[in-house]
């Protein structure tokens, strides 16, 4: 058992009074209630000390002295009032999640939230899919939601210490979608009371696996989040690679420049509905908003003008679905210490500690994280720089689950050679990120960043198979 002692300033120094004493107990096998503390450390705050705070934690767990701070000292009455609540087992709130604001209007509106034909395409273009994307990747289905709130009871019990003591941020209200929940075991794909929603793999290769997503979950899709400026063409181009995408949900267009409407007379129509929404500010930071219009935890977030061909996502989905807690993407990039500073860099590398979310796989949750609980000042650095909302998110998931994201495939850049106008061609882009991985570092207390040195490819990759089987992906 690991006393915690804090002593608030308008406290008598000379005498041991203290506002919280928090008890941790060394066996995870404790009461929920037993999780209301955060910190291994051992110290008394006395008058005049509390400015050294974060130091003192430091030693002990650098990753926890952030959320400490934040979810207890500053809001001690919340924190009081979750622990009742999960010892009363009582559901929390609904998890806020703002309405979006339609970029079109139409004038004949009776719902109050208008779209017009552009919101939901009625053009149909004719689409030309290069040789390589005949591949077949699984069945094109109806939009199908994940479920949600499906852990209110669970939440209170089975993962009440992880969320106390990693994920607090999410203690006043029940969660929609968990980054974290466990699955089922193998066998529950084939039972009679757990078998809904499965789609188990076939025995077989590649062509029984292409047939059914597998992977120990019920079946899901995805929502893809576009974030785009003042380029239709580039969109209109990405857009139309995106037609029949296996497992895909729906498409989110995020319009980030307020100034104007796109002169686009007509977009694609996709197998799905693409909703263009009005980013009302041009922030980078739009482009991690949990709206309500998102109906799945996997979210792959996109570029405008990334050329990503369909067998890549949908590995990179199944990659996802093992590893929910993760970042999962494409371009990785990493931290390096040269001196005192640590830099960004983008080299070929094997080790990394960031995938570029320009392409990458995130659950909802971490939308939400973002939005309503990552320090502000990040935020606000983000749309200072108009750079490093990447950055931030990789902070943010490094920081809350201790685990470097996953690159997939072999990719390392993705490249536009048609984009007149690009962010990052700015000479001072570079630069920034270095700035910003400082700042970051001095916001956290400590640099959360996670090494990692693998990347993922399907497992019959570069392996001779028999001429009557096939490989999982043709070229991944």
């Amino acid at each position: 058992m690991i006393v915690f002692i804090i002593s608030l300033p308008f406290w008598d120094s000379s005498r041991d009074s203290h506002l919280i004493d928090l008890e941790c107990p060394s066996s995870s096998s404790a009461s929920s209630a037993d999780h209301f503390c955060y910190a291994a450390a051992d110290d008394r705050l006395r008058m005049g000390r509390q400015s050294v705070f974060t130091v003192l934690l430091f030693s002990e767990m650098p990753s926890f002295q952030q959320l400490f701070y934040e979810s207890l000292l500053t809001v001690v009455v919340n924190a009081v009032l979750s622990a009742m609540r999960v010892l009363l087992q009582l559901p929390g709130m609904e998890q806020h999640e703002p309405q979006t604001v339609p970029l079109y209007h139409s004038s004949n509106s009776t719902d109050g939230i208008s779209f017009s034909s552009a919101a939901f395409p009625s053009y149909i273009s004719t689409f030309t899919k290069p040789p390589y994307d005949d591949e077949y990747l699984g069945p094109i289905e109806l939009p199908l939601e994940s479920p949600s709130y499906e852990h209110n009871i669970t939440a209170l019990s089975l993962y009440s210490a992880q969320i106390w003591n990693h994920f607090p941020m999410a203690l006043g209200a029940s969660l929609r979608f968990l980054p974290f929940a466990h699955f089922l075991p193998s066998d529950s794909e084939f039972g009679e009371d757990t078998s809904f929603g499965m789609r188990p793999v076939l025995p077989g290769s590649g062509q029984e696996f292409a047939l059914a997503l597998g992977g120990n979950r019920p079946r899901e899709q995805f929502t893809i989040i576009i974030l785009a400026y003042n380029r239709e063409q580039v969109l209109l181009n990405t857009l139309e690679r995106l037609n029949n995408l296996p497992y895909l949900n729906r498409v989110l267009v995020i319009w980030n420049d307020v100034h104007r409407l796109p002169s686009t007379p007509a977009w694609p129509r996709l197998h799905v509905p693409v909703l263009f929404i009005n980013g009302t500010r041009n922030s980078l930071n739009n482009r991690f908003v949990s709206y309500k219009e998102i109906e799945t935890e996997a979210i792959l977030s996109m570029d405008d003008d990334m050329d990503i061909k369909q067998f890549e996502i949908v590995f990179a989905f199944r990659v996802w679905r093992e590893h929910r807690d993760r970042i999962v993407g494409f371009p990785a990039r990493f931290h390096a210490r040269f001196g005192d500073d640590n830099f960004y860099n983008s080299n070929h590398t094997c080790q990394y500690s960031m995938i570029l979310t320009g392409a990458a796989f995130i659950h909802k949750f971490y939308l939400h994280a973002y939005t309503y609980h990552m320090p502000e000042i990040i935020r606000h650095k983000v749309d200072e720089w108009m750079n490093c909302e990447d950055l931030a998110m990789n902070f943010l998931v490094s920081h809350l689950t201790r685990k470097a994201p996953i690159k997939t495939t072999s990719k390392w850049t993705l490249r536009c050679p048609t984009c007149s106008e690009m962010l990052s061609k700015d000479q001072s882009h570079f630069v920034e990120r270095h700035q910003c991985i400082r700042f970051f570092a001095r916001v956290y207390g400590y640099n959360p960043l996670v090494f990692s040195q693998f990347r993922a490819d399907s497992v019959l990759f570069k392996t001779r198979v028999p001429h009557n089987h096939q490989k999982c992906f043709r070229y991944v």
